[in-house]
């Protein structure tokens, strides 16, 4: 018998990026950006996770 939700692929399997960095479609995906804004972002920013999640991530205020 096969069991199918083993073989189910899930979209964020598909759009994690390996060693740390964003692609532009992952990147536009996670904070539902357009392509274009994301393609900037990570030719301003560089494509470092990290990084990009530091600036697009909402700040806290007090």
């Amino acid at each position: 018998m096969i069991n199918h939700a083993e073989h189910q692929l899930d979209i964020e399997d598909l759009l994690k990026e390996p060693e740390g960095d964003y692609s532009a479609h992952a990147l536009a995906h996670k904070y539902r950006l357009s392509l274009g804004q994301a393609v900037a972002l990570i030719k301003v920013h560089g494509p470092s996770r990290t990084k990009l999640d530091a600036i697009l991530a909402p700040q806290r205020y007090p």
